[in-house]
């Protein structure tokens, strides 16, 4: 019996994103962002402001492989000038590291870090099990999501269109990695190798990262006219193409027999 349990209680967790909030109504927390401005949830929520944030770490892969599809949904409405509030809380790190993380993906919304601006409270009031963990919260307080998993552009996007969300310009965002859908690796799906259309970036690639469906990074490597995927096992993966240190387009990609 206690062998069932512990095998449904396993399959259960293998079918549910990495981590999400138990909760279903709101606490209050009062956080700095890394500019030292104050930032408290339910003077936001008074506002009517719809709230989404984005508890992370800076040392959790899926948070480095998401963070320019939370930048992109955070420019579509409006960079906190529409009535959605974005905001990133980190836990364990500091000011200098979470600063470090927000340039290496060109991110311009607010963020917190875990150490120097009370960040690590704020993950423990939401009993945080993983991250990264995407929390939608209503005026009324009540947390309409508990986890967004994928957290792809598309998909932050929906549940905020679904939680009254305004689409608005963005006059204060910097440009950001490019989303997914403009794509510049071909062929994909991809059986020997794949190549990237440099020509259709501004700037000069570098190099890559390579992540697998898990997060981790199974290949780093300089820009190449032919990049190989011999050695890769046939899934999906996270291609990551940086120049000038910093993550300018992220893009999956297929490998097939």
């Amino acid at each position: 019996m206690k062998r069932l349990i512990f095998l449904t209680a396993l399959l259960i967790a293998l079918n549910t994103s990495f981590g999400q909030t138990p909760l279903d109504t709101a606490v209050n927390i009062n956080v700095k962002d890394t500019e030292g401005n104050t930032i408290e949830l339910f003077d936001l929520l008074e506002e009517d402001y719809i709230v989404i944030i984005d508890f992370f770490r800076t040392d959790c892969s899926y948070c480095n492989i998401y963070a320019p599809d939370f930048q992109a949904s955070y420019e579509d409405f409006g960079c906190n000038s529409s009535n959605v509030y974005f905001m990133s809380i980190d836990y364990g790190h500091t000011n200098e590291q979470v600063n470090d993380f927000e340039e290496e993906h060109n991110m311009t919304l607010p963020a917190c870090s875990g150490l120097d601006g009370n960040g690590n409270a704020a993950h423990e009031a939401y009993e945080i099990t993983g991250t990264p963990t995407y929390v939608v919260i209503a005026p009324d307080h009540e947390i309409l999501e508990q986890q967004i998993w994928p957290p792809e552009t598309d998909a932050l996007n929906a549940a905020l269109l679904d939680a009254g969300g305004n689409m608005a310009p963005c006059t204060t965002g910097t440009p950001s990695a490019s989303s997914s859908s403009e794509s510049i690796i071909y062929p994909n799906p991809v059986k020997e190798f794949f190549t990237i259309q440099q020509d259709q970036v501004e700037k000069k690639l570098v190099r890559i990262e390579i992540h697998n469906i898990k997060g981790k990074l199974v290949r780093s490597q300089k820009i190449e006219p032919k990049i190989s995927c011999e050695d890769l096992k046939p899934d999906m993966y996270f291609v990551s193409i940086f120049a000038d240190d910093r993550i300018i387009h992220r893009e999956k990609i297929i490998i097939r027999n």
